[in-house]
């Protein structure tokens, strides 16, 4: 995972570009940003604060996502629907 400028990331040799995202959701005491794209993929922005580290950006999984948003109580759009009623680990 390299970033290549600001919200431009290549993520296991796909560009992802955060200008792009359908939706996003932020958890600013981790530094941490949840973006939701056209595809129906998610993936993870980690933010940097330390001059020694770069962010980076993973993808997470359908069901990964609505962990990470109803963790923080989001409210989960109607992709992760499905998610609503299941009884998830949020660990």
């Amino acid at each position: 995972m390299s970033k290549y400028h600001q919200g431009l990331y290549l993520v296991d040799d796909n560009a992802i570009d955060t200008k792009n995202a359908l939706n996003s959701w932020i958890e600013r005491a981790y530094r941490q940003k949840l973006y939701s794209f056209p595809s129906g993929e998610y993936y993870i922005e980690y933010l940097s604060d330390h001059q020694d580290a770069h962010d980076y950006m993973e993808w997470i999984s359908p069901e990964g996502a609505a962990r990470w948003l109803l963790a923080r109580e989001f409210s989960l759009p109607e992709d992760l629907a499905e998610y609503r009623d299941r009884k998830i680990s949020l660990i």
